[in-house]
């Protein structure tokens, strides 16, 4: 199986990714090998957007919070910027607050130690609004 993760409001165009799962075998349900591929797909798409990379990394739970010491350093823009993450809401205030720090990055506006942090807020923030939308879906079923 094939697909690709478009995201039109925010200009994100992830390459195609591909998901297999075997549908031949004892125990093995068509929808299950339906569903390990979609998950495949999601899970690949997810990673170019680095979602969930203090996880892979090892650096999940890591016990930083919000008012760490990177973050008061932080002044002008950067610390603008990392305001608008941790006041982030929803997963589409995020994505905008994302696209924000790419572009101040490109524009150089900012030095590439803020942007560091402000990437590790950033993921960080993405993990808890993940967690808090997964129980939502959950209750819903």
């Amino acid at each position: 199986m094939r697909g690709q993760l478009i995201i039109c409001d925010y200009d994100v165009f992830v390459p195609e990714q591909f998901g297999g799962h075997k549908t031949i075998g004892t125990g093995t349900e068509m929808a299950d090998g339906y569903k390990s591929a979609v998950t495949d797909i999601i899970s690949k798409s997810a990673s170019y957007l680095e979602i969930g990379i203090d996880v892979f990394k090892g650096n999940a739970g890591n016990g930083k919070s919000e008012s760490s010491p990177e973050l008061a350093a932080l002044v002008g823009l950067a610390k603008t910027l990392s305001e608008e993450i941790v006041k982030s809401k929803s997963l589409g205030d995020l994505l905008r607050c994302g696209k924000k720090i790419n572009v101040t990055n490109q524009q150089g506006d900012i030095v590439k130690k803020d942007i560091a942090t402000l990437q590790r807020i950033y993921a960080q923030k993405m993990g808890e609004l993940q967690t808090k939308i997964k129980p939502e879906k959950d209750a819903k079923k």
